[in-house]
């Protein structure tokens, strides 16, 4: 058997029977979702076990939005970009008087 530390994977977890698919809740604790390596779910490496990941993680997450255990939370308006807290001349706060040349 090779060190904990060279996995790049590790097996075992919640029993697949104990998670609806549909949602990834828990059949056994209602509002317990599961995602990810949590879940007893390996497959080669290559990215399939980061796609499960993933694709699990998003079906958790639209489950608990839909069944309204989360709110997302109030955000306040930012500024795009860099903007100073000078008015933009360009967008006709103040028209530029035309300049003089000098002599």
């Amino acid at each position: 058997m090779r060190p904990l530390k060279e996995a790049m994977v590790t097996v075992g977890g919640v029993d697949l029977r104990d998670v609806s698919p549909a949602t990834m809740a828990s059949t056994e604790t209602p509002g317990l979702y599961f995602a990810g390596e949590v879940i007893d779910v390996d497959g080669p490496t290559g990215g399939y076990n980061l796609t499960a990941a993933f694709a699990t993680a998003c079906l958790a997450v639209d489950a608990i939005a839909r069944e309204g255990h989360y709110a997302a939370p109030a955000t306040k308006a930012r500024p795009q970009g860099r903007r100073s807290h000078k008015p933009d001349r360009r967008r006709g706060a103040a028209p530029r008087s035309p300049r003089r040349r000098r002599r």
